[in-house]
C-alpha cells in the first residue's frame, strides 16, 4: 500500500522546464544517430570507389600566426606594408582536400568517435530526465549516470584537442601567409574538464541524498 502511494504520489513534480529540456536533449539525441549514418555512409562509399580526391572538406584547426620581420623562410615586409595585426591565435576554418583514403577515413573515424562520446553523454541525460518526469529524481540509478555523464564532458575536451591538433597538422602543411609565421596552438579545452569535475561533485550530492531518502523510507 504504502509503495503504490509513492508511485500515485511522487516527491517531486517536474516543471514545464524539465519538458522543453527533454526535446533538445531528445532532438541532439536524434541529430546524432543521423550524424553517425552520414559518416557511415561516406566510409561505405569510399570502400566502394569514391575518390577522397574529388571531395572538398572544411576543417578546424586551432593556428597561432605571428607576422615577422623577415627570416629564411619569409620575404622581408617593409614596415608600413606590413598588416596592422601582428599576432593572431584562435580557431581557423581552412578548406583542405584529403589526398589518400587513409587520411580521409581517419577524419571519419574521428567524428564518429567523438558522436559516441556526445551519444553517450546525451544518453545519461535522456534517463536522468526520464526519471524527473516520473517524479523520482532521487532514483538509485541517477548518481551513477550523472557520474558517467560527468566522464564523457571530461573526455570531450582533451578528445577534440588531440583531433584538432592532428588534423591540423595535415591541413597546414601547404598553408603559407606572407610575411608570418604559422603554428598549431595545442589545446585540451579545460573548460570542459572543469565542468567535467563540478558534474561529479553534483554526483556524490545525488548519491548522498539517495542514500538519505533511502533510510527516511525504511
Amino acid at each position: 500500500m504504502n509503495a503504490e502511494n509513492k508511485t500515485n504520489n511522487p516527491i517531486y513534480k517536474p516543471s514545464g522546464w524539465v519538458k522543453v529540456i527533454n526535446f533538445f536533449v531528445n532532438l541532439s539525441w536524434y541529430l546524432c544517430f543521423f550524424a553517425a549514418a552520414i559518416l557511415m555512409l561516406l566510409i561505405i562509399a569510399v570502400a566502394f570507389g569514391i575518390e577522397p580526391d574529388n571531395l572538398h572538406v572544411s576543417v578546424r584547426v586551432p593556428l597561432k600566426v605571428e607576422f615577422v620581420e623577415g627570416g629564411d623562410d619569409h620575404e622581408f615586409i617593409p614596415f608600413n606594408e606590413r598588416p596592422a595585426i601582428i599576432y593572431l591565435e584562435g580557431e581557423a576554418k581552412i578548406n583542405v582536400e584529403p589526398q589518400q583514403t587513409g587520411v580521409f577515413a581517419a577524419r571519419i573515424l574521428a567524428g564518429l568517435i567523438a558522436l559516441s562520446i556526445f551519444g553517450f553523454g546525451t544518453l545519461q541525460l535522456r534517463q536522468i530526465l526520464k526519471s524527473l518526469k516520473q517524479g523520482d529524481p532521487f532514483n538509485t540509478a541517477n548518481p551513477k549516470r550523472i557520474r558517467w555523464l560527468a566522464f564523457a564532458i571530461i573526455a570531450w575536451g582533451p578528445y577534440v584537442g588531440i583531433v584538432y591538433y592532428l588534423q591540423g597538422l595535415h591541413a597546414i602543411a601547404d598553408l603559407w601567409i606572407e610575411g608570418a609565421k604559422i603554428s598549431l596552438n595545442s589545446d585540451v579545452y579545460g573548460e570542459f574538464i572543469f565542468l567535467g569535475l563540478i558534474v561529479l561533485i553534483i554526483a556524490q550530492v545525488f548519491e548522498a541524498a539517495v542514500k538519505i531518502k533511502e533510510e527516511q523510507d525504511l
